[in-house]
C-alpha cells in the first residue's frame, strides 16, 4: 500500500548571492521522489530522483517564470547530492531574464571526500542554453581540477 506524497522537511539554507532558500523533500513511503529548493526571489531548482537508485533523473531550474531543463542524458551519474549545499549565482535581473545563471552543489559520500571537501558540480545556462557543466575535485589542500560532467555539451559560450 503506497502512501501519498508528504512534505517531510523544510530547512533554511544559505545561498549566494541570495539571503535564504527553502528546501522541500517529497517522499512516497520510504523513498525520496524529488527535492525542490526555492530561493527568496522565487526561483526554484527541482531534482527528480529514481525511486530505486536515488540517482538524479532530471533537474529543472525555474527562473523568472521560465523553466530550464538540464539535459542529463549525456551527463555522468549525479547521485548522493548534498541539497543543503546548493547555491545559485543569478546575477542581475536582466541576465536572469535572458536565461543566464549558474548553480552549484556538492555530491558524493564520505569516501568521495578529498582534503575535507566533496566534489562540487557547477551547472551553467547562458542565454537559455545549457553550457559548460563541470565537476571539481580536490587533489591537494589548495588545488584541484575541473572536468566536464557531460561530454558533448558545449564548453564555450555561444555567440
Amino acid at each position: 500500500m503506497h502512501r501519498t506524497s508528504t512534505l517531510v522537511c523544510i530547512a533554511l539554507l544559505t545561498a549566494m548571492p541570495l539571503a535564504q532558500a527553502r528546501l522541500i523533500a517529497i517522499m512516497r513511503g520510504e523513498e525520496m521522489r524529488s527535492v525542490a529548493v526555492t530561493f527568496d526571489l522565487g526561483d526554484t531548482i527541482t531534482f527528480r530522483l529514481s525511486p530505486v537508485t536515488g540517482v538524479v533523473q532530471s533537474i529543472d531550474a525555474h527562473v523568472l517564470g521560465v523553466t530550464y531543463s538540464v539535459p542529463l542524458a549525456r551527463c555522468g551519474s549525479i547521485k548522493n547530492v548534498r541539497f543543503d549545499t546548493l547555491t545559485v549565482g543569478l546575477g542581475e535581473r536582466d541576465e536572469r531574464k535572458e536565461g543566464t545563471f549558474t548553480f552549484m552543489f556538492r555530491m558524493g559520500t564520505e569516501k568521495d571526500r578529498r582534503f575535507g571537501e566533496l566534489p562540487r558540480v557547477q551547472l551553467n545556462f547562458y542565454k537559455g542554453q545549457f553550457i559548460d557543466p563541470l565537476i571539481y575535485n580536490k587533489t591537494a589542500p589548495r588545488s584541484g581540477y575541473a572536468s566536464s560532467l557531460c561530454p558533448g555539451v558545449p564548453i564555450e559560450v555561444p555567440r
